[in-house]
């Protein structure tokens, strides 16, 4: 049984990285430049993310619990079901967050105005954490993070 569950994680893995969340930033992805909306396509992506990875994990990890509490051929028959469903559900919520940010294109009008805030953000985080002050790095990293908004 923890053979499958690994299994199945790897899959869930896998599956993300091959369906192009492996993309390196600034390249096109799997259905072409979706043109980035400044803060919704960052939040878009985090989500589809989650979807497709996260979910899978939590079904996997949840039922790897149960199952260890509960050594019952069908409760882990079960839990795979449920993971395998997991699997599932989450690339599909990961497509309609793809298809979502793809819809978004026309708030693009919007990025001047919204880099604005996100590079101020992530250039004061960044300032902080540089000026030597505890946590410095913290600070720059999280500066980082704000850039990642950034359309």
């Amino acid at each position: 049984m923890k053979r499958a569950r690994s299994a199945l994680v790897a899959l869930a893995v896998g599956t993300a990285l091959l369906a192009g969340w492996a993309v390196p930033s600034g390249a096109a992805s799997d259905s072409g430049d979706r043109g980035r909306v400044s803060v919704v396509s960052g939040v878009l992506s985090v989500a589809g993310f989650g979807a497709r990875v996260g979910l899978p994990l939590i079904c996997s990890a949840g039922f790897g619990v149960v199952t260890a509490a509960v050594p019952d051929a069908n409760v882990a028959n079960a839990g795979a079901r449920v993971t395998e469903g997991c699997v599932t559900y989450g690339a599909e919520g990961a497509k309609g967050f793809a298809e979502l940010n793809d819809g978004a294109g026309g708030l693009a009008a919007l990025n001047p105005i919204l880099d604005l805030g996100v590079d101020a953000a992530a250039g004061a985080l960044t300032t902080i954490g540089k000026s030597g002050g505890p946590f410095g790095e913290t600070f720059v990293e999280l500066g980082n993070f704000v850039a990642f908004f950034h359309s």
